[in-house]
């Protein structure tokens, strides 16, 4: 799986680097994890070129959250994921507009 996500990537002639709590983590790492990481899941993605294209942060509270990650396989989907990410902030605002009403 990991070849087939490291060949896709070159296709997109994209670079990805990741980090849990601040420290580097290879891709294959992430995709070998049992569980989310323990702590907060950044990532940035570049052209080949060195241009920052896409970054993103999950704070540790959104990882602890998730019911179960198997075998990485939803980091094949991260647009699945950060429309989830939103989903959750988005209810989080709503929880507390409603405490502010009463």
């Amino acid at each position: 799986m990991v070849n087939i996500l490291e060949q896709t990537i070159g296709l997109y002639e994209i670079k990805m680097n990741f980090k849990v709590n601040g420290q580097s983590v290879a891709l294959k790492d992430l995709l070998e994890m049992e569980s989310p990481p323990k702590g907060n899941l950044s990532g940035s993605i570049y052209s080949t070129s060195g241009e920052l294209l896409f970054d993103f942060n999950i704070p540790k509270e959104y990882m602890e959250s998730l019911e179960a990650v198997y075998d990485g396989e939803d980091l094949l989907h991260i647009g699945e994921i950060s429309d989830d990410y939103v989903d959750h902030m988005h209810e989080k605002k709503y929880e507390q507009g409603r405490k502010n009403l009463k």
